[in-house]
């Protein structure tokens, strides 16, 4: 599966999907989290930078049982809520670390974690070549 990115004036790709969680599924996790909600951040296994990380959570159901909340990634697997997903691969596991390190870096503050570091780098490019790349194209 793949989805496609189209803004007026950028450049269209197909961009490998997560099989567990997008980017809006991610923003409703932190919007629970991050409101007053009743929902408890678990932050021992929450934007870790690890191999195997995610944004977990939990509520009490009926004020007496925690119910799992919340998407992860490990090797070769993804999670959604208590569910994992085995066996995806390489390139889905991919897309759904990027989305938990991005999301994780833009609330670090809100979630009170010490400036966050993704684990996932990218070993062909960085932002600054993106950065030099993207005012090339613009310059024509």
């Amino acid at each position: 599966d793949t989805e496609t990115e189209n803004r007026p004036g950028e450049i269209t790709a197909d961009v490998p999907s997560c099989p567990c969680f997008t980017m809006q599924d991610l923003d409703h996790a932190m919007n629970d989290i991050t409101g007053d909600s009743g929902f408890t951040f678990h932050e021992e296994s929450s934007c870790t930078g690890e191999t195997v990380t995610g944004i977990h959570y939990s509520y009490l159901e009926n004020g007496e049982y925690p119910v799992a909340m919340g998407y992860g990634v490990g090797e070769s697997s993804c999670q959604e809520g208590d569910a994992i997903h085995p066996d995806i691969s390489l390139t889905e596991e991919t897309t759904c670390r990027v989305l938990i390190d991005t999301k994780c870096a833009e609330n670090d503050i809100a979630l009170n974690l010490d400036s966050y570091t993704p684990a996932f780098t990218c070993p062909c490019f960085d932002g600054d070549d993106l950065d030099g790349a993207f005012k090339n194209i613009s310059k024509g």
